[in-house]
């Protein structure tokens, strides 16, 4: 039985928010008309079927076993990393570096996380993965695009797999003189997602609605400044309305909440970017038609490494 009071506090608000939110769908499908109020809805619906992945992930995390969470987070970077390279130039001289890079790169990068191994996850894909991948591709003797298949597999890698790894990384941290509880890694998961979940919802309808001055006017009207600062706003109140739950003070606790939703404002800003590069409107264009791993993830490629990063910095970790 688990007898820290506050994970059953925590899951019965989060059901009660999602389950609501779940409700209303309908009845907001049938209300809303507007195109643009559409859009804001369909945004905060991905971002509402995000909340039943961490909280199935935080769930088991506490109760099952952390396993569970690694595991399903190892195959939202298959996916995502599957969704990114259907858009770049792959050919045969790619398929052992491919191979590699889905079936090794991404079980040994969690089998490293869960573990805790902060030394060999935080430089096996940087330092190690980027010697191997396009020495594989070069093996083949194909030089054709040669540098931008390279540097695309890569970059979908470190995306997909090396930043996304971070936010289940935070549940084997050990946090010296915390009172948490043995589980209590599992309550700095939560703190990453929500505060970049809710910042997001914010950001976006406020620049779709009220914004004016855009952050990069011929990339994206999604990221403005208006909406950015109503975004960074709503993280705060977000993380400060989990300071109990988390082992900062309270200054520490609103910046660092303010650091995660700026960065995964500018992960969005990148996503958006490589998009019309490649001139799609959503990864989710690739197979269903649908927003996918990247489209409602995308934001916490960067926040969740500088989160884990800040919590290191700022708490005394085992």
């Amino acid at each position: 039985m688990i007898e820290d009071l506050r994970f059953w506090v925590v899951v019965a608000t989060l059901l009660a928010l999602l389950g609501a939110a779940a409700l209303l769908k309908p009845l907001m499908d049938g209300w809303i008309k507007r195109p643009l109020s559409r859009a804001v809805l369909s945004f905060a619906q991905d971002r509402e079927r995000n909340g039943w992945l961490f909280l199935f992930c935080f769930w088991s995390a506490v109760v099952l076993d952390p396993a569970v969470a690694f595991f399903m987070f190892a195959l939202t970077s298959f996916l995502g990393l599957r969704e990114f390279l259907t858009r770049t130039p792959a050919n045969a001289a790619d398929y052992r570096a491919l191979f590699v890079a889905f079936f090794i790169l991404i079980p040994a990068q969690y089998v490293f996380v869960g573990n805790g191994w902060y030394g060999l996850f935080s430089v096996f894909i940087p330092v190690y993965a980027f010697f191997v991948l396009p020495a594989l591709s070069a093996l083949a003797g194909d030089a054709k695009e040669f540098f931008a298949r390279a540097a695309k597999l890569q970059l979908g890698v470190m995306l997909c797999v090396y930043c996304l790894s971070h936010i289940p990384a935070t549940l084997s941290l050990t946090i010296r003189g915390w009172s948490g509880g043995d589980n209590h890694a599992a309550y700095l998961m939560l703190f990453c997602v929500m505060v970049t979940q809710v910042g997001d919802i914010v950001q976006y309808w406020v620049s779709r609605q009220y914004g004016r001055r855009r952050l990069a006017r011929s990339i994206t009207r999604d990221l403005t400044w208006e909406g950015v600062a109503a975004g960074i706003g709503a993280a705060m109140l977000v993380g400060l309305s989990m300071y109990w739950y988390v082992p900062f003070n309270l200054i520490t606790t609103l910046g660092v909440a303010a650091a995660t939703a700026a960065m995964g404002f500018v992960a969005q800003l990148v996503l958006q970017t490589l998009k019309r590069s490649t001139g799609i409107r959503d990864w989710g264009e690739i197979s269903t038609g649908r927003s996918s791993v990247l489209d409602r993830l995308g934001s916490l490629v960067f926040a969740a490494p500088v989160f884990y990063h800040l919590t290191r910095a700022f708490t005394p970790v085992l």
